[in-house]
């Protein structure tokens, strides 16, 4: 729904204004055929706030609002700017346009009981929307700060602000993918520190049918800081979001595996924003370059950077290690960023 959202306003200046009409704003009104100005209130001269049509960017200046169309709409509707807050926003907007998404959440029995796998994959050009659950499929489990993540470098308040469970009965942590107030999917961690040759290749799985192609992990945490930052770290494992949270970085996000999706990477791009790709130690720096490109926007209206991290001295990051600029604490982070970061053309 987020992405048809998008693709229905960018650059649809009337739509747009019908929208902010329908918000209650005042002295709507183009200006330079670059943006839609309006007041706040009766009162507002109509210049202090505007959107950018072709990227759906907006400021209001007096009201602390920047970020985008669904921000926006989430601050003036909801009273908020949370995942959830954004969650409704979609709803809204989804309405008001007359979308309608594909799927709807569903009701489904846990633990797993195997058939997620087969949804583990899908065709590589699949932009339909991702499946969801109701969240109260996953609030039934047991709140929790997981010490195997404390010793990680994630904290406890990173691990609340994840949501982070425990399963007594699977002996399993649990992190879970939300979408804007719903749920996408379920990760389960083996809590077990030092593990068998037969324990690691369980040591992580999915507890509900879940595919991660289709959405990107933190994408709705961090919404409003990746907008107000502009740029994004974008990862491969969720470990990596959530220590970046514990640094102090609130503008990161997790694909999931190496390879960026069509549907990520239109989700990702959507924000028009600037991008730096940290994928693991393991990969060469074409296999980076290559994901990184799917990042880059070049358009007549907007063209973003993409860099990507990688080690080439391997002074820090050895390939036999596989290991995340995050492992290896926040100063060691820093110095990669400085280090080994470079530019995609």
């Amino acid at each position: 729904m987020i992405n048809k959202i998008k693709d229905r306003l960018r650059d649809n200046w009337d739509e747009l204004e019908n929208i902010l009409h329908k918000l209650g704003f005042y002295k709507i009104h183009r200006e330079s055929n670059k943006y839609i100005k309006w007041g706040y209130d009766k009162d507002s001269s109509g210049n202090a706030n505007w959107i950018k049509p072709s990227t759906l960017s907006c400021t209001c200046s007096n009201h602390n609002i920047k970020g985008d169309i669904l921000v926006l709409v989430a601050k003036r509707k909801f009273n908020g700017d949370s995942g959830e807050a954004i969650g409704k926003a979609i709803g809204w907007l989804g309405k008001e346009l007359g979308l309608k998404n594909d799927y709807k959440p569903i009701e489904v029995k846990l633990p797993f009981n195997g058939f997620w796998k087969n949804l583990s994959t899908i065709n590589k050009h699949d932009l339909t929307p991702p499946l969801t659950y109701p969240i109260s499929r996953y609030t039934q489990y047991t709140p929790c700060c997981s010490k195997l993540w404390i010793e990680d470098n994630i904290s406890c308040l990173t691990q609340e602000k994840f949501d982070i469970r425990y399963n007594d009965l699977d002996n399993r942590i649990l992190l879970p993918w939300t979408w804007f107030g719903e749920l996408a999917g379920i990760v389960g961690r083996l809590n077990i520190k030092n593990m068998t040759k037969t324990q690691k290749k369980y040591k992580y799985l999915s507890e509900i049918p879940f595919v991660k192609e289709k959405v990107v992990f933190g994408y709705d945490i961090n919404y409003k800081n990746l907008l107000e930052q502009g740029f994004g770290f974008a990862f491969e494992s969720e470990k990596a979001t959530m220590q970046c949270h514990s640094m102090g970085f609130y503008n990161a996000v997790s694909i999931g595996s190496s390879y960026i999706s069509d549907q990520q990477s239109k989700l990702l791009k959507g924000l028009y924003i600037n991008w730096i790709l940290c994928l693991d130690s393991d990969h060469t720096y074409e296999e980076c370059v290559t994901e990184a490109k799917k990042l880059k926007i070049n358009n007549p209206f907007f063209h973003n950077n993409v860099y990507v991290i990688y080690d080439k001295e391997q002074k820090y990051m050895k390939t036999e290690d596989k290991v995340c600029p995050t492992d290896l604490g926040d100063e060691v982070f820093v110095k990669i960023l400085k280090e080994c970061k470079y530019k995609i053309d």
